[in-house]
């Protein structure tokens, strides 16, 4: 499919290459706003690739966590459905 596309994909290609050309030469530029725009977006991304890593709870199942609403229909389960 890529290949039958390739004539577009260059289109698209020029347009990426022309918002980075125009990046780069802000940053050279020393706009402010630039930095500020380029800081947000390193930010951003190292939230996102960091940050919600460290999200991840390591539990198997949820019958090994203690959080409320694991742990109630655990024990209404193992209680032939009477909550304790």
């Amino acid at each position: 499919m890529i290949y039958f596309e390739r004539g577009r994909l260059k289109e698209y290609g020029t347009i990426v290459l022309g918002i980075f050309t125009e990046l780069k030469r802000k940053v050279q530029a020393r706009d402010p706003w630039m930095i500020v725009m380029m800081v947000l977006v390193v930010l951003s991304l190292v939230y996102v690739f960091y940050g919600l890593q460290n999200s991840f709870i390591p539990y198997s199942t949820a019958w090994d966590a203690n959080h409320a609403y694991m742990y109630v229909p655990k024990i209404i389960a193992e209680n032939a459905g009477l909550l304790r």
